[in-house]
């Protein structure tokens, strides 16, 4: 449980530190319907939705995969 983040810059967080929450623009995209899309065919426009949402690399990999494979057929 708890907010889902993705790391733009490597670098140490020690305790204390102060942290800037800065919202994504442009369309959002829940955490349900990223995993729900795991058990789904997701169709073309759904993956790029997707991916215009700042997703964390290990989604966003796959999803990238899903689409070319989309797209070539």
């Amino acid at each position: 449980p708890g907010p889902y983040c993705r790391v733009l810059a490597e670098g140490a967080v020690s305790a204390g530190d102060s942290v800037l929450f800065e919202p994504g623009s442009g369309d959002r995209v829940s955490l349900l319907e990223v995993f729900e899309a795991e058990f789904v065919a997701p169709d073309a426009a759904m993956l790029r939705r997707h991916l215009a949402a700042p997703l964390a690399e290990r989604f966003r990999q796959g999803k990238e995969e899903r689409l070319a494979t989309l797209e070539a057929s």
